[in-house]
């Protein structure tokens, strides 16, 4: 018998005990024709001395042996329950996607791991694309996308699992035209934009600017934010071969940043060292997206497979509710809803 909760030089000393003695019962009741004093354990210590020469020696062995066995055993149970220090039974959840939400999923992830100690959260990004591809292959329990999913990817997934998805709506963005804080354009109308980005407008002074050249630069193709922009900013226009491509919302506004006649797109959230134009005359703000007043906003989404279920389903309400929603508002993001 191994005793766990005492140390194993202790643990193999009862166990050798226990081992000779046999059940404690035996001890006060010698047998018949025991010597006054006498002891007998199982077998008994007198016994053993009408056993063959070298018998003893023998059983001193097995019981060595037996000790050994019963010692690698805690061992093992010991090694077994430490591990790598993490708890067995704890849930996890993965969700890849969107880098204009990676800040955001990333401050969801650490704030719900802080109030639920027994669940992982793990964030990872690479674009809409990757991740909704993820959770197609189910890699991941949830994608972030900047956009809904296309009619390939539904398809794929209805191919795949006998479902078009299910989205879950995670906050309102403002998609917002950025130049060098040098620039001094301000404000551009949706036409313009289309200008720049097309190739037709080439000089900020066509635009009200400086003489300077234009440097358009735009999103990697597989990003939610390069294909909301090219529907809903572009609008059938094609993006000109000059732009330049940046991968990721951060190194688009680090090249915007360190350029004085560039110009590109970003959620404000994660647009620093740049400046924000206002579009048809609205600036970026949240209210103006509540109400509609400025024209390019959109959801950030999450999506899954099937309906969530379990810890993903605690997850997705505590992303939507007031306290998710407070991580939206305190990282530059826009909630769903007003929260204090």
């Amino acid at each position: 018998m191994v005793r766990l909760g005492v140390p194993f030089a202790e643990g193999r000393r009862v166990a050798a005990a226990e081992l000779r003695c046999g059940a404690a019962a035996h001890r006060h009741h010698p047998p018949a024709g025991a010597a006054p004093g006498e002891r007998r354990c199982g077998a008994g210590v007198a016994a053993r001395r009408h056993l063959p020469a070298g018998t003893a020696q023998n059983e001193r062995g097995a019981t060595m042996r037996t000790n050994g066995r019963l010692f690698i055993a805690a061992l093992a149970l010991f090694a077994a329950g430490c591990g790598t220090g993490a708890p067995r039974n704890e849930a996890v959840i993965r969700i890849k996607g969107s880098e204009s939400m990676s800040l955001l999923v990333q401050r969801w992830a650490e704030a719900y791991m802080s109030a639920h100690p027994g669940v992982s959260v793990r964030a990872d990004g690479g674009g809409s694309a990757d991740g909704i591809r993820a959770m197609t292959e189910e890699r991941v329990e949830l994608c972030a996308t900047s956009r809904p999913l296309t009619t390939e990817e539904t398809g794929r997934l209805a191919a795949r699992h006998s479902s078009v998805g299910v989205s879950i709506l995670g906050a309102r963005d403002a998609l917002s035209i950025v130049v060098h804080p040098s620039n001094p354009v301000k404000a551009l109308t949706l036409e313009q934009v289309r200008g720049i980005f097309a190739g037709e407008i080439v000089n900020w002074r066509q635009a009200g600017g400086d003489d300077r050249p234009v440097t358009p630069v735009v999103r990697e193709p597989n990003s939610g934010t390069y294909l909301y922009f090219d529907e809903h900013v572009m609008a059938g226009r094609s993006v000109s071969a000059a732009a330049r491509n940046a991968a990721g919302a951060r190194a688009l506004a680090a090249a915007v940043a360190a350029d004085s006649g560039a110009v590109g797109y970003s959620t404000p959230a994660v647009a620093e060292n740049v400046a924000f134009v206002s579009l048809n005359g609205v600036a970026p703000a949240a209210e103006n997206v509540r109400s509609g007043a400025y024209p390019v906003s959109r959801y950030l989404y999450l999506y899954s497979v099937h309906p969530p279920a379990g810890e993903v389903k605690k997850f997705v309400e505590w992303v939507t509710g007031p306290e998710g929603q407070r991580v939206v508002k305190e990282n530059g993001y826009i909630p769903l809803y007003d929260v204090p």
